[in-house]
C-alpha cells in the first residue's frame, strides 16, 4: 500500500512539473534566433520605398524612428500579449562610460517629421556618401539615424569651476548601434557648399573611427602634434574664459583647427581630437577636384595647410584599405 501511495505522489509531482513547463513554455519560450532590427521592411510611402531601395542595394539600412521595431515576447496573467520595443539608444555602450569624451556630455534629439527633408537626406547618402563607404568590415556603418535636430548638454571644465553648455544643431553623433545624422532642420535651405560639407561630415564619421581603432596610430601622433605646436599643454578639448589668453587666440592660426567647439561671450571651447579629425575628412571630400580652392581660403594659416595635406593622404590610405578608388 505505501508503495502505491508512492507511485502516485511521484506521478503527481511529473504532472506539476509537466504543467508549470507548459505554461512557461507558452509565456517565455525563446526562438533562439536574434531578431536583426536592422531589416528595412517594403512598406508603401516615397519615403519608405525609397530606403527600402537603399537597404535593397547597398545593404545600409535608413532610420527616422527611434524606434526601430516591435516583438511579441509574451502574455501577462490575463492573457493580453506583452510586447518588446527595440529603440535606438543614444547611450548605449557594451564596455565604458556612456559620457563621450566632454565630461558629463550627453547627447538628445528632435526626429523629423519633415518628408521633404527626409527624402533629400536619404538621397544624399545614397548618391555622395555610399560610394565612399567601405561595402563591408568595421568601417560601415551599421545604419543611419536621420534627425531634424541633434542637441549636446556639455560641462566645460574652467580652472575653477564646470559651466553647463548646451551646444544646439550638431552635425552628427556616431553611437554604438549607427550614426546619427542631424541638421534635417536646414538641409532644404542649405547652400551648395553647406551640403558639401554635410556629406563629407557623414563620410567621415566611421572613417574617423576605423583610423582611431588603432589603424593609424603613428600618423595621428604627428598630425595632432601640428596643432599642440607652440604650447607645453594640449589644446584639444579644453575651455577657455575671457580672461584667459588662449580666449583670443586666432583658432585657424595658433590651433590649426576649423573653428570653435563652443563660442560664447564668456567661453570658448576647442574640438577634441576625433571632432578635429571629422573637420578635416569633411574637407577633403568637400574640396576633392578643387583643393586649390581650399588652400587659397587658408593660405594665411600653416598649420591648417600641412594638417590638411596630411589628412589627403590619411584619407588616400583609408580608400586604398578598402578598395575605394
Amino acid at each position: 500500500m505505501l508503495k502505491k501511495y508512492l507511485l502516485y505522489g511521484i506521478f503527481g509531482c511529473l504532472l506539476v512539473l509537466v504543467g508549470c513547463n507548459k505554461d512557461e513554455e507558452e509565456i517565455t519560450s525563446p526562438s533562439y534566433a536574434d531578431r536583426n532590427w536592422f531589416v528595412i521592411p517594403d512598406k508603401p510611402g516615397e519615403f519608405n520605398q525609397l530606403v527600402y531601395k537603399i537597404y535593397a542595394e547597398t545593404g545600409v539600412p535608413i532610420f527616422v524612428s527611434d524606434t526601430l521595431g516591435e516583438e511579441y515576447y509574451a502574455k501577462d496573467a490575463e492573457g493580453n500579449p506583452i510586447l518588446r520595443t527595440e529603440k535606438f539608444n543614444l547611450s548605449y555602450v557594451m564596455f565604458g562610460s556612456t559620457e563621450d569624451d566632454r565630461q558629463g556630455s550627453t547627447h538628445y534629439i528632435v526626429q523629423s517629421s519633415d518628408t521633404p527633408a527626409m527624402l533629400k537626406a536619404a538621397e544624399l547618402i545614397r548618391n555622395r556618401v555610399l560610394p565612399h563607404v567601405p561595402k563591408v568590415g568595421e568601417a560601415l556603418p551599421k545604419c543611419y539615424f536621420l534627425v531634424d535636430s541633434l542637441n549636446e548638454n556639455a560641462n566645460l571644465i574652467l580652472p575653477w569651476s564646470q559651466l553647463p553648455c548646451r551646444i544646439e544643431n550638431k552635425p552628427l553623433y556616431v553611437a554604438m548601434k549607427g550614426v546619427v545624422v542631424g541638421q534635417l532642420c536646414d538641409i532644404l535651405q542649405m547652400t551648395d557648399e553647406e551640403i558639401d560639407l554635410w556629406c563629407g561630415r557623414v563620410i567621415a564619421s566611421k572613417l574617423v573611427s576605423w583610423m582611431l581603432n588603432g589603424n593609424m596610430n603613428m600618423d595621428l601622433v604627428k598630425w595632432y602634434a601640428i596643432t599642440n605646436e607652440g604650447t607645453r599643454d594640449a589644446y584639444y578639448n579644453k575651455a577657455y574664459a575671457s580672461t584667459a589668453s588662449e580666449y583670443n587666440f586666432d583658432v585657424y592660426k595658433d590651433m590649426g583647427m576649423l573653428g570653435w567647439y563652443v563660442d560664447i561671450p564668456d567661453v570658448r571651447a576647442t574640438y577634441t581630437q576625433e571632432d578635429d579629425l571629422i573637420e578635416y575628412v569633411a574637407r577633403v571630400y568637400a574640396y576633392r577636384g578643387r583643393e586649390q580652392e581650399f588652400l587659397d581660403r587658408y593660405a594665411d594659416y600653416d598649420k591648417v595647410l600641412r594638417k590638411f595635406q596630411m589628412m589627403q593622404g590619411f584619407v588616400n590610405t583609408f580608400e586604398e584599405w578598402w578598395d575605394l578608388k
